[in-house]
């Protein structure tokens, strides 16, 4: 036993011990050195940066690795003292600090280049992060999405947290359709081209939900970044990558890469395609009350589709110094569809007693070849943060669609009788887009940032749509079914924003900036023999602000407003109607006009080591809102084409987040829940709807040996509401096994998509005139097997997933 007063005597001795613990801690000061890492524009994640008291250069007195935003911040207790930041891959840079301003020095962005040396023998076997949490939106790592690594953008997309693509492609997040960006850039290959590249092409996925007035206005739900993946600058290296498998048919895709780096030039090479066959099959109901004959139509229809593409990029890159670089890209893509629908269609009137059917089959041919030239120049001057950047761009895409069309009369009994009627239509599509942009970066002082710059975007578009009839051999286009569609448009933008950021994040620090961006729009349109034309010309101010509190380095609140707008896609202008189903065409509408929305989100983040938790809460207030409409006309015809409405309000709530609770399971997932009310006129009737919908995603990661990863997604999105009805519940689960191979150089994959075969998607309308309800299903259950191999470097390639990235 103790006696007390050994119990004296301990807590007296400790108190002591305490005491001048206590005292030593008032007695030094210490000093927060922080920075931000970037190369070029772009933050890099993971440097390492050791600070050495000098001049003592052998032991580091203080470590620090940068963030997601390529942020570090380290504490020394006096000055002066060496920084060096390291990563693998780039070149060490070092700089001296020789005194503190109060108890913290912030020496603003430092610039960290890929070094020179051929690194042919480093191996890292550490993963980063799936996805990392920013305060203005998150990044996804491609290569992390192994279930998707044989399918394309849109696949990968459709796999990322927080975004939806349904069935036909169309992407949305928040409940809206967000502006989609390749390379930073408008371009072509934008939305429309996302089921066409492959996934293996990409690096990265950049989504910014509130962006800032840098940024274009455009795109009420935010901005998604589509990053192409960039060649390693060390020597000469390479990777190469196949998948192939089947779901109804064959699938087979490729990659390869190339790179040569030398004293003063860049080169880099990368080629990719993708083969596949599908399938289709869709089921439509309809009932027209105004209609006797025609009151209850029903619809099968079977499509068999074969698909090719062919992606080349080239890059080039002069070095003229450590601090000034001009870059050339050029990307090429060429793709080839043919599709085969058998279109079975049957009538029946007010007693449901048969009237009459037909089945139309389509034979659909298109080729479209589309070409991306850009040049960037970028101008830092040392670590201080200043820079200069300036980027030019044309992108033009050629699209050729041909559809011979044959319709025969059906009995009661579904059987063809008489005679067929041939048409044929045709459509040749122009597009050009062009971007010109200028950024400046000045520092005011060791906390603020001023950034200003101008960009313009300028769009083109020709269409020359033909339909008419085929006898004997002959085609007849009918110049009432027939049209030319000439638009163009110009976008000149420029802003000015404020940023500032604390010397050091810590509990109570404060950032925030502001900016306005002004742009002004001018865009004409017209018909072939100038009957209907449009002229539209409108100023524009969009500010943003933001403001973030932290509790802590990792740990914060955002509260961000902006005012955005949405402009009509070249897709939507494009009056050409497809008939391919004559009793429901669709088609685009050249007189829409744009959608203006306030925006306000409400975000808070925690970061810790096995994990990450985001939370938005956002509201958004459109005007002039554009949305799919149907209307039916007397002979049970539904045209649908986008309209502006009134208004659409929109609130809702956003989660997204991430786990490692060991070595072996790690899970990323996201859940959205949102209002949307739309309230609006069309064709004299007004229209209300108004619907609580939601959807989750769930990535889980297991690693049950060595260089393993099986990977499961479970993905759900509850019915949406539309302007005259609701978007039907969609669901799947896809499921991929990756295993690294031949010294840690070669990966090989195995996938499953849609392993229960239960992704589909449809639409159910409600209308005092009609109610329908269409679903499509297509063949996305596939198995696919994939392998893929690095030579030169084993580090930095990433063809099928970054097993090698650095942490």
């Amino acid at each position: 036993m103790h006696s007390p007063m050994m119990h004296h005597v301990a807590a007296k001795y400790f108190g002591l011990l305490f005491g001048a613990f206590v005292s030593g801690q008032v007695l030094a000061q210490t000093f927060v050195v922080s920075g931000r890492m970037v190369d070029g524009k772009s933050p890099v994640e993971f440097v390492n940066v050791s600070a050495f008291q000098l001049p003592d250069t052998t032991k580091p007195v203080a470590f620090a690795t940068s963030d997601a935003s390529g942020f570090f911040s380290l504490s020394v207790s006096k000055f002066p003292v060496l920084l060096t930041a390291r990563l693998v891959g780039y070149a060490a840079v070092n700089f001296r600090v020789d005194k503190a301003k109060a108890d913290s020095f912030y020496v603003g962005e430092v610039q960290i280049k890929p070094a020179r040396a051929e690194l042919s023998n480093v191996v890292i076997t550490a993963r980063k992060k799936m996805i990392v949490k920013t305060p203005t939106g998150l990044v996804v790592r491609a290569d992390e999405s192994i279930t998707q690594a044989a399918g394309t953008v849109a696949d990968l997309l459709a796999a990322t947290p927080t975004v939806l693509v349904d069935a036909e492609g169309t992407i949305s997040m928040r409940g809206k359709s967000p502006m989609v960006l390749v390379n930073g850039r408008n371009s072509v290959l934008g939305a429309a081209a996302l089921g066409k590249i492959p996934a293996s092409s990409i690096d990265r996925i950049e989504i910014t939900n509130m962006p800032s007035a840098s940024n274009d206005a455009e795109g009420e739900a935010g901005i998604i970044n589509i990053v192409f993946k960039k060649n390693t600058k060390q020597g000469t290296t390479g990777a190469f990558s196949a998948s192939g498998g089947a779901g109804y048919g064959g699938r087979f895709s490729s990659s390869f890469l190339l790179n040569k780096s030398t004293k003063t030039w860049d080169f880099g090479l990368g080629y990719d395609n993708r083969f596949s066959n599908r399938i289709r099959d869709i089921a439509a109901e309809r009932i027209t009350y105004a209609s006797i004959d025609k009151q209850y139509l029903t619809q099968n229809r079977h499509d068999t589709r074969t698909e090719q593409t062919h992606n080349l990029r080239l890059e080039a890159e002069r070095k003229f110094d450590d601090n000034t670089s001009l870059t050339f890209e050029a990307i090429y893509e060429y793709d080839k569809e043919r599709n085969y629908e058998t279109l079975y269609s049957t009538f029946l009137d007010k007693d449901q007693k048969f009237t009459t059917g037909n089945v139309r089959i389509s034979d659909e041919n298109q080729r479209d070849n589309a070409v991306e030239l850009a040049a960037t120049f970028l101008k830092t001057y040392g670590s201080k943060g200043k820079k200069t950047l300036a980027s030019l761009s044309h992108s033009f895409q050629n699209e050729f669609q041909q559809t011979g069309i044959a319709t025969t009369a059906t009995n009661a009994e579904g059987k063809p009788f008489g005679d067929e009627y041939l048409q044929r239509t045709s459509n040749l599509e122009k597009k050009h887009v062009g971007n010109f942009r200028l950024d400046n970066t000045v520092p005011i002082n060791a906390q603020s940032l001023l950034e200003w710059g101008y960009k313009g975007v300028f769009r083109w578009l020709n269409s020359d749509f033909k339909n008419g009839p085929e006898s004997n051999g002959t085609w007849t286009p009918n110049p009432i079914a027939s049209n030319v569609f000439n638009f163009n448009e110009q976008i000149n933008a420029a802003y000015a924003q404020f940023k500032r950021s604390p010397d050091d994040i810590k509990r109570g620090s404060v950032a925030w900036e502001a900016g306005l961006r002004l742009e002004y729009t001018t865009n004409k349109g017209a018909n072939g023999n100038n009957t209907q034309r449009f002229t539209n010309n409108y100023l524009n101010a969009f500010p943003t602000a933001a403001f973030t509190t932290y509790l802590s380095k990792d740990q914060w609140f955002r509260l961000s407003y902006a005012r955005r707008i949405n402009r009509p896609g070249l897709g939507s202008l494009n009056p050409f109607v497809d008939v391919t189903d004559s009793l429901s065409p669709r088609g685009g509408n050249p007189f829409l006009q744009p959608e203006l929305i306030h925006s306000v989100d409400l975000g808070y983040n925690y970061q810790w080591k096995k994990g990450s938790a985001g939370l938005n809460l956002y509201h958004r207030n459109g005007t002039n809102t554009s949305l799919p409409f149907t209307t039916i006309d007397s002979n049970a015809v539904a045209f649908t084409r986008p309209e502006n409405f009134g208004q659409s309000i929109t609130t809702g709530v956003e989660f997204v987040g991430s786990a490692a609770p060991g070595k072996v399971v790690n899970f990323v997932g996201s859940f959205s829940l949102y209002h949307q009310q739309i309230n609006g006129e069309k064709e004299g009737v007004s229209i209300s709807t108004a619907q609580w919908t939601w959807y989750a995603k769930l990535t889980a990661n297991l690693k049950l040996w060595r260089g393993s990863n099986w990977q499961w997604l479970f993905d759900y999105q509850a019915p949406t509401a539309i302007p005259q009805g609701t978007r039907i519940a969609q669901y799947n689960i896809d499921m991929g096994l990756a295993q690294t191979c031949l010294r840690g150089k070669g990966r090989l994959g195995l996938t499953i998509t849609d392993m229960f075969n239960m992704r589909k998607s449809g639409i159910e309308l409600s209308t005092p005139e009609f109610r329908s309800l269409r679903t499509s299903k297509a063949d996305t259950r596939a198995l696919l097997i994939t392998f893929g191999y690095s030579f030169g470097s084993s580090f930095k390639e990433k063809v099928m997933k970054n097993q090698f990235n650095l942490e």
